[in-house]
C-alpha cells in the first residue's frame, strides 16, 4: 500500500506496526487527545489585523470621482479566506498528531511562524505537545492571516455564494498573471490538504477501534504526497500582498435600495465572484448604472 514518510516522501510500504518504533514515529497510545484538540480549535479565530481596507472618499457628494470608481456607501468590505480557516486548522493538528515533523515545520515555514524549528523540537520532546497556550495563539495567528491567503470583497452576509468552510474559488478579474497561478496553486494545495485531513482522521478511527478491540495497533501513512506542495508551489507565494477590491472579480446580484436623497440603505445590495471574464466596456456599463441609481 502506498505509504508516505515523514519527510514527504512517497512509499511502496505493508501496514506497519508502530507500537514498539523509535521516538519520531506515530505512537498514538502516547499522544494527548486535549492537546492536538487545542491544536485544530477553529472556534476561536483570531482578530481580524489592522490591514488596510479599501476607502470610499470622505466626500460622498461625487461617486465614481476621483481614485474611488464606484458608488459610495454601496459596500461594506472584509476579507475572505481563499483557503478556509478551519481546514489550515485541521491540517496543522493532523500533521502534528501524526509526528510528520519534517512536513510541519516546512509547513510553518510557509507561514512565516517565528522560530519553527524551535517550536518543533519542543513538540517532539513530549510525542507532540509542549507547546504552550501562548505559542499556540502565535501559530493560530499565523494560520489565519497570511496575506497570500486573503482577498477583500463584500461582508459575508452580503455575499450570495460564501463558500463557509469550503475553498473560496476567483477565477476571474484578477490583477495579474501571478495572481491568477497562486488562486491555482492554492487550490492543489487546498486538495491536498483535505485529503491528508481525511487519510489521518479515518486512520485515528481505525487505530482507536483496535484499541478498544484489544488488537496490535497498526495503520499506515496516508498517500499524500505533499512536500513538493509546500514548497515549490506555496512557499513562492509567501512575499504576496492582498489582493484587494476590484469589481472585475465580482458581480453585483441585487441593486438594494435606499431612502431618496440619503444614504441609508432600505435593502443593502447582494454580491458573487464573478463567474466569467467581461471587458472593460462591460464593467464601464455596470459603473455607469451604478453612478445613474446612486449618484
Amino acid at each position: 500500500m502506498a505509504t508516505i514518510s515523514r519527510d514527504g516522501t512517497l512509499l511502496q510500504t505493508p501496514k506497519q506496526d508502530f507500537r514498539n518504533q523509535l521516538p519520531g514515529s506515530i505512537r498514538f497510545d502516547q499522544l494527548t487527545e486535549a492537546t492536538f484538540d487545542q491544536y485544530e480549535d477553529a472556534s476561536g479565530r483570531p482578530a481580524d489585523p489592522d490591514w488596510q481596507r479599501t476607502q470610499p472618499p470622505a466626500n460622498r457628494q461625487h461617486p465614481g470621482s476621483g481614485e474611488w470608481p464606484y458608488p459610495c456607501a454601496i459596500i461594506d468590505f472584509t476579507w475572505h479566506h481563499v483557503i478556509p480557516w478551519n481546514m489550515l486548522c485541521s491540517f496543522w493538528g493532523a500533521l502534528a498528531r501524526e509526528q510528520q515533523w519534517r512536513l510541519l515545520e516546512q509547513f510553518l515555514r510557509v507561514l512565516d511562524v517565528p522560530d519553527p524549528h524551535t517550536k518543533i523540537l519542543h513538540m517532539k520532546a513530549a510525542n507532540g505537545g509542549a507547546l504552550t497556550d501562548t505559542e499556540i495563539d502565535e501559530v493560530h495567528e499565523h494560520l489565519c492571516w497570511r496575506k497570500w491567503n486573503v482577498v477583500e470583497g463584500p461582508l459575508n452576509t452580503l455575499r450570495i455564494d460564501d463558500p463557509g468552510e469550503e475553498f473560496d474559488e476567483f477565477k476571474y478579474g484578477l490583477p495579474s498573471e501571478k495572481a491568477v497561478q497562486r488562486m491555482k496553486d492554492l487550490k492543489d494545495v487546498y486538495q491536498a490538504m483535505r485529503a491528508y485531513v481525511g487519510a489521518a482522521d479515518r486512520r485515528r478511527r481505525e487505530v482507536w477501534e483496535q484499541r478498544r478491540a484489544g488488537k496490535g495497533v497498526s495503520a499506515t501513512d496516508p498517500p499524500i504526497p505533499l512536500s513538493n506542495l509546500l514548497g515549490e508551489r506555496t512557499y513562492g507565494h509567501r512575499a504576496a500582498g492582498l489582493i484587494m477590491f476590484r469589481i472585475e472579480m465580482w458581480q453585483m446580484v441585487t441593486q438594494g435600495s435606499r431612502r431618496s436623497g440619503v444614504w441609508v440603505w432600505d435593502v443593502k445590495p447582494t454580491w458573487k465572484v464573478a463567474t466569467k471574464e467581461r471587458s472593460e466596456q462591460a464593467i464601464e456599463n455596470v459603473l455607469d448604472k451604478w453612478r445613474e441609481q446612486f449618484g
